[in-house]
């Protein structure tokens, strides 16, 4: 978010859709409510625990604000409830920056989980969690839809890729950012998944 603080225009919209980290724009990001509204920061937040809607509403609010600099900060597990809205951005040349915060799983899931201290919690098999296993590349689903993007998980380089991100923005071009982040909260150190394979007719649980 500090990284993100300096590279964002001062009047720059942003849409985030971050679940169990949702407390770090407000916290991070400066929102000067001293200038007048046309002038400052505005960050837009799903309510509800809805997912997936943030890169389409990312979209919407550059179409209906085009001179604006419009961010995307959104969870990998809700990118993956509304991913296909890259296309509305290739189609119609629609240039925001997309920022996956990728920690490999669904961490509000596990959150919960933990709170009911039941087996999940005493096995660290949590169900339903894990987005790993395999790994999704976003990279190459950005490239499906013929966005750029990179990949990045060393904090001194994710300076550099964000400027290149407001680059592009500038460009015209909308440009995906996969950033690799830490999980945390109780068993966080977890890789258990649940799996069955159809092809080998294994039963579910077969790890």
């Amino acid at each position: 978010m500090i990284e993100l603080d300096r590279v964002m225009e001062p009047d720059a919209e942003v849409v985030s859709e971050l679940i169990t980290s949702d407390a770090y724009p407000r916290r991070y990001l400066k929102f000067d409510h001293t200038r007048p509204p046309a002038e400052r920061r505005k960050q837009y937040y799903t309510t509800s625990g809805i997912l997936g809607w943030a890169v389409a509403a990312a979209i919407g609010t550059k179409i209906g604000n085009p001179d604006k600099e419009v961010w995307c900060l959104t969870g990998d597990g809700c990118f993956n409830f509304g991913s296909q809205a890259l296309w509305s951005a290739a189609r119609y040349e629609v240039p925001i920056a997309i920022v996956i915060f990728n920690n490999g799983e669904y961490q509000a899931n596990r959150m919960i989980q933990n709170f009911y201290k039941g087996r999940m919690q005493q096995t660290g098999k949590y169900v339903g969690v894990n987005l790993r296993h395999p790994d999704i590349d976003y990279l190459k689903m950005a490239g499906a839809y013929d966005i750029e993007g990179e990949s990045v998980s060393d904090p001194e380089l994710l300076g550099v890729a964000l400027a290149r991100c407001k680059r592009a923005m500038q460009e015209g071009r909308p440009y995906l950012i996969d950033a690799r982040i830490k999980r945390y909260y109780e068993g966080s150190d977890s890789d258990w998944h649940d799996f069955y394979s159809v092809a080998r007719d294994l039963p579910r649980g077969a790890l």
